[in-house]
């Protein structure tokens, strides 16, 4: 288990950037391996258009909003 939270920062509903700590279990610096990780089914992942927009639009892999709540 990783030792501390990790900070993402996300847009909320106002289009406001909001920060949620979260604590991961595994975490990969490497796009591709983050990518094939979270296509295997082994969780969540921030990735930029680049690496997911094929797979997003194959219906390989879903957007998930990330809003926060006031």
């Amino acid at each position: 288990m990783f030792e501390r939270a990790l900070t993402w920062h996300v847009t909320d509903s106002y289009s406001s950037f909001e920060t949620v700590e979260i604590q991961p279990q595994h975490t990969v610096a490497h796009g591709e391996a983050m990518l094939d990780a979270t296509l295997s089914g082994l969780g969540i992942a921030f990735l930029t258009n680049w690496p997911a927009a094929a797979e997003i639009h194959q219906g390989r892999l879903e957007v998930m909003p990330l809003t926060a709540t006031a």
